[in-house]
């Protein structure tokens, strides 16, 4: 590279300018932390430009333009997530009450945890060939219900559920976005926290008396 080009950040072939994100990494006089906080950005970008071009190159396949709230996407570990259907709603609260049971035994044992909700219609589920593996519902401007089953976690199946519920409620025009979670569920607290939640308030559980946080996200934040 000569000289010319080592001022200006051309390439000594094309004379195209370096990308941007390569000038950050390679910026004089920025501290450590500031060249952090630039390239978890960065990332964050790449991941938008990523997912944007999934769906693009997806319903450009099938001769439609991509909508704002897409109803099926396909994820490469092979789950499909999309609305549940009528004659699946059994099927979802069984699901439900199965994880339910599992994860909350120490507080319930020996009866079955009560998850209340009976009607999963308005349900997006995460399906891995034929079975229903994840499931996460809204109302207003919560996240009522998110579910993954123990066997498929750690395959980004919950964080697209919590993309699709976030979706969802932002549609709706609210500025805040809430939920609840039990205080002892560390993993689901620590889940929401790593994808720009925040604990609110701490409450005791209208009914059974155990500790809840209410946590909140700002629409403007990105989704998860």
């Amino acid at each position: 590279m000569n000289a010319r080009c080592r001022r200006d950040n051309r390439c000594p072939v094309r004379h195209r300018r370096q990308p941007h994100e390569l000038r950050v990494l390679t910026a004089r006089g920025w501290s450590a932390d500031r060249k952090l906080e630039a390239c978890g950005r960065i990332l964050w970008r790449v991941q938008q430009r990523l997912r944007t071009i999934g769906l693009s190159q997806r319903f450009r396949y099938y001769g439609c333009r991509a909508p704002s709230c897409c109803i099926v996407t396909s994820m490469s570990a092979g789950i499909v997530i999309r609305r549940a259907k009528p004659s699946e709603n059994d099927l979802v609260h069984a699901l439900v009450q199965a994880i339910a049971d599992e994860t909350f035994a120490y507080l319930f044992a020996p009866s079955q945890v009560p998850i209340g909700e009976a009607n999963w219609l308005s349900a997006w589920v995460a399906v891995s060939g034929e079975e229903i593996v994840g499931t996460t519902m809204t109302r207003d401007e919560w996240v009522s219900d998110l579910w993954v089953r123990c066997d498929t976690r750690r395959l980004g199946i919950g964080r697209e559920l919590l993309a699709h519920a976030e979706r969802e409620i932002r549609s709706r025009g609210h500025d805040t976005l809430r939920l609840r979670v039990v205080k002892s569920n560390t993993r689901a607290v620590e889940f929401y926290q790593n994808h720009g939640w925040r604990i609110q308030r701490e409450f005791p559980h209208e009914k059974f008396g155990h500790a809840m946080f209410e946590m909140t996200k700002s629409s403007g934040m990105p989704l998860s």
